[in-house]
């Protein structure tokens, strides 16, 4: 009854020479007792153990999504982050608005998202600050919409 000290390592090679016979749901579970007994392995311990790495496998596993979310975050983030390059510190106005229209007729999902922008006001009546952070945007909005494509 003495197994509290066994390592992983030696549970697992206990473990491996039990029967196929042990294994089957009809055997009584004394019977099962008795053979992990003979190999030194406690029952309820054992029992403990496998009760309490499923609860952690079945928590992580739970979660695993966080970390798939967080990933997916990073990626979208990394997109839109070089998207700003597309947009050169120079550009004009002109260039901004002729660039607004091209990505309104063009690309339907920014296309879209322009028209919503600018329910209020039309890019035309904004000032160059906000046709920059519009177009900065609709260019991260497009590298986003297109990694999807791929």
């Amino acid at each position: 009854m003495a197994t509290k000290g066994k390592t992983e390592k030696e549970l697992w090679q206990a473990l491996e020479g039990l029967d196929a016979d042990l294994l089957d749901p009809g055997l009584p579970e004394s019977a099962v007792d008795d053979e992990l007994k003979a190999l030194g392995v406690d029952p309820l311990a054992l029992a403990k153990r496998a009760s309490e790495f499923v609860a952690v496998v079945k928590e992580e596993e739970r979660l695993s999504w966080q970390e798939r979310a967080h990933q997916s975050r990073a990626q979208l983030e990394a997109l839109a982050a070089g998207s700003k390059a597309n947009v050169p510190s120079d550009m004009g106005r002109q260039a901004m608005l002729l660039r607004l229209d091209e990505l309104r007729k063009t690309d339907p999902n920014v296309g879209t998202a322009i028209k919503m922008a600018a329910r209020k006001r039309k890019p035309e009546e904004s000032t160059d600050d906000e046709l920059r952070a519009l177009l900065e945007e609709m260019e991260a909005l497009r590298a986003i919409e297109g990694s999807g494509r791929e």
